[in-house]
């Protein structure tokens, strides 16, 4: 794992390789099986060898076709129908009697049993210009010899099909080459027949003096057109304004003519001393009168110099019309003429392109024809033998790489789907993280026991006392002893606590979710260590009373305790240990005990309840066997203890795997050993003083 992975995807990582580990026995010998089976297989399958040879095959049909995209179309279908003749029954029988076999058994071409893939006993392959073909057989020399008179079959089909392409092609063009040539002659005779008739000639029409004409005259008339058009414009203006002395002046005319704009200067001055005499003398005074008349006579002579261009202006238009039409005559004279030498220019186009092509298509089938003749004649085979069929070296089947890379996908898969099923399945608590998942507080890990260990458990402080599991033994006697100072703080601050527990002494009950999950063990061995701690007061070792409540533990001998332990036991004939612990008798004999002991350690049945029993017990050990208490049980006993003031729980034999899980997949996220200090922090120097 790089550093930049999440700690989500590390501990995915961890759980994988840790389910990995877990099931490592059963995914070796479901591949251990699976591969078996592989080699077995192997070993005892008929062996099928392949002869291979292939095909050269020139496609000069292809050179024809200019454009890419239908070369290669051509190509491909070229390539599939050479595959169809090869794979033809007429082919294959002959390829048979060339082998010198009587049946061929066409009819198992397809498919036989002895391809377990689904192989074909015969297949050909295209690549590009060379036909592989590939025989399988039991046989290898029948193998060889079948795909070598196959490659002769394919090959002698590939001439008879050529030599009959090359015959037909010359039939064809035998036919064709008369009817090209007579069409030829056609188109030929036809256009010498035009050029006599018209005495047409090509460089001539290029340059024939009508096409200059026919352009300079069709000019003039269009700018004769124009000017006429002007002119109707301005005669139309002069006329619609004949009464309007100001609007005529406007006129394009009247703005150029000089003495049109001397009497409009005069018109203009005469107009202004009349409004000046007016405003000046009586409107019918002789001065008035004398200017008005005035006014009257320019205003008259300015008319018929008005009059006079408006003259000028119909002549014009008259002139204009009568060279139109003039020019129009003479234009349709020019048009028939020029049309004629355009539509023999075009005829001559046309008769010649027909003649040009028939010769061309004459000239090509004669040369193909050539061509065909030469090809009819000759041996040459378009399909050349390439490569001959040679002995195999090595079996085609079986193949042992292909089979152990196909047994050992199988054994993943399987071994995957078993280990999802188990994993879906099993709800056995396997580690410390799955207790944490529910919420519960976890104190120690109890690592799995070996041979040796196992046969000296109810004593194995005194057998091996620096194996792993007394080590953590030792560990939870810590934890223990940190809890009874953090106790006697809070009863030395609080008088009315009951048990007499100002006397520090401490009752611990060790229980289960069900039977051989080691509460015994945990309990003997927690009353050995126990007994080893001195007291403050006199430095004396502590006595400690084991109280065997499990009938199922059956009798234990007082001789394996330490000699400060002082053992209770069940015996066969006692009643149920439910009710022995929720009897009176025994709620006195512990407060007895509590003065004469310092520590109390009560083996209890699996699933105990009861508020008195666990009134009287300072502590609660709750033990969870790895792999062997299933989830439901230890919920089912959290329930049962959840009105135990101070409940922790152990996780006894943990192997391995499931260790080095916990500690890889939360490193951080480990518990505080003690779930009842009741918030207050654990220091060393506490610990070592208890």
């Amino acid at each position: 794992m790089t550093g930049n992975a999440t700690p989500q995807a590390q501990e995915q990582v961890h759980v994988a390789k840790w389910i990995f580990r877990r099931y490592a026995r059963q995914t070796f010998w479901i591949t251990f099986s699976i591969m078996t089976l592989v080699v077995l297989y192997s070993l005892f399958m008929t062996p099928v060898y392949k002869g291979t040879s292939s095909i050269l095959i020139d496609n000069k049909a292809t050179t024809v076709l200019s454009d890419i995209q239908q070369t290669l179309e051509f190509n491909r279908d070229l390539a599939l129908a050479q595959k169809a003749l090869a794979l033809s029954n007429a082919v294959l029988q002959r390829a048979g009697e060339i082998a010198g076999i009587v049946s061929w058994k066409l009819p198992d071409a397809d498919q036989e049993p002895l391809a377990p893939l689904g192989e074909k006993v015969i297949n050909a392959k295209v690549e590009g210009q060379l036909l592989t073909l590939e025989v399988l057989n039991t046989d290898c020399w029948r193998a060889v010899k079948l795909a070598n008179a196959w490659m002769r079959a394919f090959a002698e089909a590939m001439g008879n099909r050529q030599r009959a392409a090359s015959a037909y092609a010359s039939s064809y063009l035998d036919n064709r080459l008369p009817k090209a040539r007579q069409e030829w002659i056609a188109r030929q005779t036809a256009l010498q027949d035009f050029l006599l008739e018209t005495n047409f000639d090509r460089k001539e029409a290029e340059y024939h003096p009508i096409y200059k004409q026919y352009i300079d005259l069709n000019s003039k008339i269009t700018q004769c057109r124009i000017e006429l058009s002007a002119l109707k414009s301005e005669a139309a203006a002069w006329a619609g304004n004949q009464s309007k002395l100001e609007a005529l002046f406007q006129l394009p005319r009247a703005r150029i003519d000089a003495n049109i704009l001397a009497y409009e200067k005069l018109i203009q001055d005469k107009n202004r001393e009349v409004v000046e005499l007016r405003q000046n003398f009586d409107a019918n005074g002789d001065k008035v009168q004398r200017a008005q008349a005035a006014l009257a006579e320019l205003e008259t002579l300015c008319r018929r110099e008005l009059q006079r261009i408006g003259d000028q202006i119909k002549l014009e238009l008259s002139i204009a019309e009568s060279s139109l039409a003039d020019m129009s005559t003479i234009f349709e004279g020019f048009k028939t003429e020029y049309l004629k030498v355009k539509s023999n220019e075009a005829k001559y186009q046309t008769l010649s392109s027909d003649a040009q092509l028939a010769q061309t298509q004459y000239e090509d089938l004669l040369k193909r024809q050539q061509e065909a003749a030469v090809e009819g004649s000759a041996s040459y085979s378009y399909a050349q033998p390439f490569e001959r069929a040679e002995l195999p070296l090595k079996k085609y089947r079986p193949n042992w790489l292909l089979n152990t890379a196909l047994g050992l996908f199988l054994s993943m898969f399987l071994s995957g789907s078993v280990i999802g099923v188990c994993e879906l399945l099993n709800e056995r608590i396997r580690t410390a993280t799955e207790i944490k998942r529910l919420g519960l507080p976890l104190w120690v890990e109890i690592p799995l026991m070996g041979k040796s260990e196992a046969r000296d458990a109810m004593s194995l402080i005194s057998a091996h006392p620096h194996s792993a599991p007394a080590q953590a033994l030792r560990m939870l006697r810590s934890h223990l002893l940190a809890a009874r100072l953090c106790a006697r703080q809070t009863d030395g601050a609080n008088t009315s606590v009951p048990h007499a527990r100002a006397e520090n002494s401490r009752v611990v009950m060790v229980t289960s979710p069900g039977c051989g999950e080691g509460k015994s063990f945990i309990a003997a061995n927690l009353a050995d260590l126990l007994a080893s701690v001195r007291r403050q007061k006199d430095n004396e070792m502590s006595r400690v009373l084991l109280v065997d409540a499990n009938p199922n533990s059956g009798p234990r001998d007082s001789r394996e305790r330490a000699a400060s332990v002082d053992t209770i036991t069940a015996g066969a004939a006692a009643e149920s240990g439910s009710e022995v612990l929720q009897s009176p008798v025994f709620a006195a004999r512990i407060e007895e005990a509590r003065r004469q002991y310092d520590f109390i350690v009560i083996d209890a049945p699996p699933v105990l309840c009861g508020s008195a029993v666990l009134e009287m017990c300072d502590a609660t050990l709750a033990v969870v066997r790895s792999r062997a208490t299933k989830a439901s049980d230890v919920q089912r006993l959290a329930e049962a203890l959840s009105n135990a003031a101070d409940t922790s729980w152990v996780l006894n034999a943990v192997n391995e795997v499931d260790a080095e899980n916990t500690s890889a997949a939360a490193p951080a996220a480990r518990p505080k050993p003690l779930a009842i200090f009741q918030g207050r922090p654990q220091t060393k120097a506490a610990v070592a003083h208890s």
